[in-house]
């Protein structure tokens, strides 16, 4: 499970200039859509068993919710922790993983 190439947000990007730059030094692998993913590991010889995208945007919303609680404090972000937990449970439970943030694919190696 990685982050898809392409992500949906909620707030404006401003508000996570600082994690971009951290994404750029410590995620340098956030390269892939899924369909890119899934060629990539039948180019390296594995046999796709499982593919789709999660973390939709509910997730995404608590992600977000969560990220700017910790920037206001560690009061705030203590708060914000519970309804993101809530948050993420919803969207397991109402996301249709025709998009999503996050991309996971399981494979089989396949040996000559």
């Amino acid at each position: 499970k990685i982050p898809n190439v392409t992500q949906q947000t909620i707030f404006p990007e401003r508000y996570f200039e600082e994690h971009h730059d951290w994404l750029e030094e410590e995620h340098v692998g956030q390269v892939y859509d899924l369909d890119g993913l899934k060629a990539r590991f039948i180019e390296e010889g594995f046999e796709v068993i499982h593919a789709s995208y999660s973390d939709g945007i509910i997730s995404r919303l608590a992600w977000e919710l969560a990220y700017l609680g910790k920037k206001a404090g560690i009061i705030t972000q203590l708060l914000s922790l519970p309804l993101a937990k809530g948050l993420i449970h919803l969207d397991r439970i109402f996301h249709q993983k025709k998009d999503g943030n996050a991309i996971q694919v399981i494979g089989r190696k396949v040996y000559p």
